[in-house]
């Protein structure tokens, strides 16, 4: 279920870059699952290992380049936005992050093209 909500607002930023692209009809998307993002477990890491996972999964992330991110098990939207900054500060931008009752594992939309529209239901 999560992952079809989560297709479905993709669609809508989908719909909003293929009006905005420099190409039009070409954009990367690209899925990630961060496994317990920033921490690493479901124990809370100290700043300095989040910083350091937030710094990795940015490295990796800018080197892909997608104009689309889709992530999976990051804690929350700060996390979100952490890791767009660490990514190009200004020209990423967090779409969307869920917020599941009781959750720290939450999906989220980090994206080049800013959304015409997104939300979350539980």
């Amino acid at each position: 279920m999560h992952r079809l909500l989560l297709t479905l607002v993709a669609l809508l930023v989908v719909g909003s870059a293929l009006g905005q692209s420099q190409e039009p009809n070409k954009f990367r998307i690209t899925t990630w699952n961060l496994e317990w993002f920033p921490n690493g477990s479901a124990r809370e890491a100290t700043q300095e290992k989040q910083a350091q996972r937030i710094k990795g999964a940015a490295d990796v992330s800018q080197e892909l380049n997608p104009d689309i991110l889709l992530l999976q098990e990051v804690r929350d939207y700060d996390a979100c936005n952490r890791l767009a900054e660490a990514m190009q500060p200004g020209a990423y931008s967090v779409a969307i992050c869920s917020a599941f009752k009781g959750g720290k594992q939450e999906e989220a939309i980090l994206a080049k093209i800013p959304a015409q529209a997104a939300w979350s239901e539980s």
